[in-house]
C-alpha cells in the first residue's frame, strides 16, 4: 500500500472505455470491486459512470487511509508526508508561519523567500 496519484487512477479508468474496467479500483486497493467491475464490464457501465464523479474522492479515501496507517508505524514520516490529500507544501503545518510583512507562508525561524524579510 502506498500513497496514490490521481492522474494514475484516471488513466486507469479510462481504459474502461477499452473494457478494462475495474481496475483504477484494484488501483485503489478495493478489490473485491474491481474484480466484479472487470466481470461485469463495471456493473454494465453504470458503475464505470458513477465512479468518474466520486474517482477523486476515492483517492483521497484510499490516501487518508495509506497515511493513517503509516501515522501510528512512523510519525516522522507522517509529518513530512506529501500533502497529497489537501494540496499545499510538504514541510509539516506546525513549521509554517506567516511573514508579518507580506503575509506569505514561510518556514519558522527562516526568512521569508517572497520579501526578504527575516
Amino acid at each position: 500500500m502506498s500513497l496514490k496519484y490521481h492522474n494514475t487512477a484516471s488513466w486507469l479508468w479510462l481504459l474502461g472505455l477499452l473494457g478494462l474496467c475495474g481496475l483504477h479500483r484494484i488501483y485503489l486497493n478495493k478489490k473485491v470491486t474491481g474484480v466484479l467491475w472487470l466481470l461485469t464490464f463495471g456493473l454494465y457501465g453504470l458503475g464505470q459512470v458513477y465512479d468518474m464523479f466520486v474517482l477523486k474522492g476515492m483517492v483521497s479515501e484510499s490516501n487518508t487511509k495509506f497515511l493513517t496507517k503509516v501515522k501510528y508505524s512512523s510519525p516522522i514520516f507522517f509529518n513530512y508526508a506529501p500533502t497529497l490529500i489537501q494540496g499545499g507544501s510538504t514541510l509539516p503545518r506546525e513549521e509554517l508561519v506567516k511573514c508579518e510583512y507580506c503575509d506569505t507562508d514561510k518556514s519558522r525561524g527562516k526568512g521569508c523567500t517572497t520579501c526578504g524579510a527575516g
